[in-house]
């Protein structure tokens, strides 16, 4: 007896140290290769960026993340800059660094309006150049040399309307170009620009999204075709299993079909946003149901922990429904709540597959390894 349990215990060590150390090594390299926010390309300095024939050839594609010119609560149009910048208003913020318009002042509302400023010193000769917008929550025009090129839902607090989508826009430029983007929010967990846009050649940015939409467009077929085995293997003996399996594919389809739907379409706020973050917060509770039952775990425990996963899908869904409502403090609260989440549904998921390896319940380690690796 003693040496089993020694060997069981072994055996989960190593299967355990082996996965840290390979997923540790695959999320360094995907740090360093495929991160926008360690990319070497130049970054904006003071709302500035200066890019020389060189650079543009050696980067083609960059991330506009750093020090944006940001003036909260104003809605500006480029008139009100054609005597000056109003400084008075004016903070540097990078894209990113908060989850709305708040900017680091707690005592300031996460909805309302904002403007955001850029100016690019683009390089001789005379070129044409796309900027990718991703979604921006929830209503915004985006003006180029105060020209407008984009207009999504309606920014004017007196008739606001969300609208929703990633766009491509492309424009001529050589010398000074201002970007201006105002953005209005009343009614989404996150406000603002929060994703940082895309800029370069025309090749390199519709090059970007061309695999970004070709990745996503797997993942929908691959969990399609999951649900459609799911649904036939589910008349089986192990059709409880099954039915998870099913519910789980359906919650990582619809989550990849939000964003998928928002590259091709303008979308309203809700209810799109509610459905992404309930799918979500449910894969989590039915990976962590499914796995439980595949490690043999019984009825009782697996109700003990369903009951607090579905408590909080639910906070989740009314604080996305209730956004407009909700305070700063309370939106602060309701991400820290999913966070720990989170994290605990990755500590059970470890604990559980190391006791069904355990108990031999199940004869693949392959489950502690994934349960590690997430």
């Amino acid at each position: 007896m003693t040496k089993c349990r020694s060997s069981s215990f072994f055996r989960i060590l190593s299967v355990f140290l082996a996965s840290i150390v390979v997923s540790s090594a695959l999320f360094y390299l995907l740090a360093q290769a495929d991160n926008k926010y360690a990319s070497p390309a130049s970054q904006p300095i003071g709302g500035v960026l200066i890019l020389t024939e060189e650079e543009l050839a050696t980067y083609p594609l960059r991330f506009l993340i750093q020090q944006w010119e940001f003036y909260p609560g104003k809605l500006f149009a480029p008139s009100d800059f054609a005597s000056g910048t109003p400084s008075a208003y004016r903070q540097f913020v990078s894209i990113g660094q908060y989850g709305g318009f708040e900017a680091g002042n707690a005592a300031r509302s996460p909805h309302g309006s904002a403007t955001y400023r850029l100016t690019l010193n683009l390089p001789s000769p005379m070129r044409t150049y796309a900027l990718e917008l991703p979604e921006v929550y929830s209503a915004c025009r985006l003006y180029v040399n105060g020209v407008q090129l984009l207009s999504l839902g309606n920014p004017d607090p007196e008739q606001y309307e969300s609208k929703l989508q990633s766009r491509l826009v492309t424009f001529e430029g050589e010398g000074q170009v201002q970007l201006l983007l105002a953005v209005s929010d009343y009614a989404g967990i996150y406000s603002g620009l929060i994703y940082p846009p895309s800029f370069g050649t025309v090749e390199a940015v519709e090059q970007m999204r061309n695999i970004r939409l070709v990745l996503r467009t797997t993942v929908l077929v691959l969990a399609l075709a999951a649900v459609v085995l799911s649904f036939f293997l589910g008349f089986g003996a192990e059709r409880q299993r099954q039915v998870l399996l099913t519910l789980l594919c359906f919650c990582a389809m619809s989550y990849t079909c939000v964003p998928l739907l928002r590259m091709l379409f303008a979308l309203p706020l809700q209810p799109w946003a509610a459905v992404e973050v309930l799918c979500l917060h449910a894969a989590l509770l039915l990976v962590l149901l499914l796995q439980a039952g595949v490690c043999g775990l019984g009825p009782r425990i697996r109700i003990a922990l369903a009951i607090p996963c579905g408590a909080i899908c639910l906070l989740a869904v009314v604080e996305s429904a209730c956004a407009q409502q909700l305070s700063l403090n309370a939106l602060l609260a309701c991400s820290l709540i999913s966070g720990y989440y989170k994290y605990a549904v990755a500590a059970c998921l470890l604990c559980i597959a190391a006791l069904g390896v355990a108990r031999n319940s199940i004869s693949s380690p392959a489950l502690l390894a994934g349960s590690t690796c997430y």
